[in-house]
Formats: C-alpha cells, structure tokens, sequence
C-alpha cells in the first residue's frame, strides 16, 4: 500500500462527475520554491493522500506508522514514494484535475474539493508508533500543529480567486488526514476512510480537547479529514488548475468531492494490524 502505486476504487452511480481515475490531482502544471530533499518533489501532491508513513526517526527501517490525527505525513511511505511536498516562503504549486470540478450543491455538505496537508493535533502520545492505541491518545488544549498555505483555483490559468487564509479555510490546516477507522475492539486500524468525504463542518477544535484520539476518528464519520472548499465563493462554475501559494506548509493531495447522496466509498479492505495488512 503506497501514495503512489495503490489502486483506490471507487464508485459514484452519476455520470459526467469523474472519470474513475480522476478523483485526486494527476498533473502538475508549474512549481517554484519548493523544500529540499524529500519535500521537493511536486509530484508527491498528485494522486491520493498518504496513509503509511515510514518512521526513520522512532523505528527505523521497521516502524511504519499510519497518518492519523496525531501523526502528520512526512518523510517517505514504506516504498520510498515522497509523501508531501513543501511550498517555501514565496513559492508555489500549480495541479491541474483532468477533468474539471464542479460547483455541485449536492456534494457532501456543499464543498467541492478537498486539500490534504500534513498537519496534526497536539496529543498525550509521547511517541506516536504501529501499535499506539488511540484510546488512550488524548487531545491536548495546546491546539493544532500547521502551517497555513494560501488556496487558489483556475478554470484556465488566466483568472485566479484567492481562498482567505484562515485555522479552518486553507491548506496544511484542518482537518488532520485520518486514513483509516479505529477497531477499540481489535485495539487496531480498521477499514479505509473515504478521502472524497469532507468531515462534518460541525466539528470544531474545542469540542475534542481532553478527549481521546479514537473519538474524534469515529466523529470524521469515514472521511480521510483534509480541508474542504466550496466553489461558490469564487464565482466559477467549474474549475480545473488549483495553486498554493506558501508560507512554508506541505501539501499531500487534492481530492474532488463526491456526491452525498450517492457517496463514493473505497471498495472494501483487508483489515490492518499491527501497521500490517492482514491476509
């Protein structure tokens, strides 16, 4: 299972939305003032957010970790695929969907496009590993940890709208990505969460503060989290090109929105444990 190389099916019973492959942004337009090293690669925006992450720094070549609302991507997945790139001070990023999205008041809760950064919030985990069991993890009062990154969009390159930079309207903010439900039972990762679902737009910091991790995972409701935009402001009908424009955040993926009443859900997984996909 990598960013890159898995395959995510997905089903939506409505036409002339999304080719099947076009869910996530598939080319990169233009890119300048990017990170070094691992996080300089513009490409490790395109396809689907990170769900593995290797852990070189608490596990070595062993430890691999999966992204959750205590552990941000970062580094590289298990493969060795980038997981996020960074847009510097100055710099910015340009992908583009092959087909465009559309201002649809019928997607889950209005929003259109979903952008996926490695934030996370502050936690009771002293490290955060394969097997951390997410009861125990609480959320701390000291609040989220990202880098806000300005979000623009494009029908054609030409005219832009810029999204105000807020906590709760940008990318690298929330929601925390969260690629997998939590088993309290099997005191293990579950089934994959939904990366064209936005999280409830009723949830909001304060409300999980001193609770545990697993609590607000059941409260994303099968959302792969990321933060969600709505169209409508920006006037457009459509749009295909979306920019970030930095302050030093990291962006993963960009994901359309499907259809609340038709919902698009990945087809079903092997269960995971243990950072391991059971046979």
């Amino acid at each position: 299972m990598t960013k890159r190389t898995t395959s995510i099916s997905l089903v939506l019973a409505i036409s002339g939305i999304a080719c099947a492959n076009d869910w996530f942004a598939s080319s990169v337009v233009s890119s300048s003032g990017l990170g070094s090293g691992v996080y300089s690669d513009p490409a490790a925006a395109l396809g689907a957010p990170s769900t593995w992450i290797q852990d070189l720094v608490n596990g070595g070549t062993s430890q691999r970790v999966a992204t959750s609302v205590v552990y941000g991507a970062w580094g590289t997945d298990p493969s060795g695929s980038k997981s996020v790139v960074t847009i510097q001070p100055g710099g910015q990023l340009i992908v583009a969907f092959s087909q465009p999205i559309v201002d649809d008041p019928r997607n889950w809760y209005g929003f259109d496009f979903i952008v996926f950064g490695n934030s996370f919030l502050s936690n009771s985990g002293t490290t955060i590993g394969w097997a951390t069991d997410m009861d125990l993890v609480r959320i701390l009062s000291s609040g989220h940890l990202f880098e806000p990154t300005e979000v623009s969009v494009s029908p054609d390159l030409i005219q832009w709208y810029s999204y105000p930079v807020s906590n709760y309207q940008c990318g690298d903010a929330l929601w925390p990505t969260q690629a997998f439900t939590w088993s309290s039972s099997a005191k293990s990762w579950a089934g994959a969460n939904d990366a064209t679902k936005p999280v409830p737009p009723t949830l909001t910091l304060p409300q999980w503060v001193g609770k545990s991790a697993s609590q607000l995972i059941a409260a994303y409701q099968g959302s792969a989290g990321g933060c969600a935009f709505d169209l409508r402001p920006s006037g457009f009908r459509s749009v295909r090109y979306i920019r970030f424009s930095g302050t030093g955040g990291e962006i993963d993926a960009v994901s359309r929105v499907g259809h609340a009443l038709v919902p698009a859900t990945p087809t079903p997984q092997q269960p995971v444990q243990g950072g391991r996909v059971l046979p």
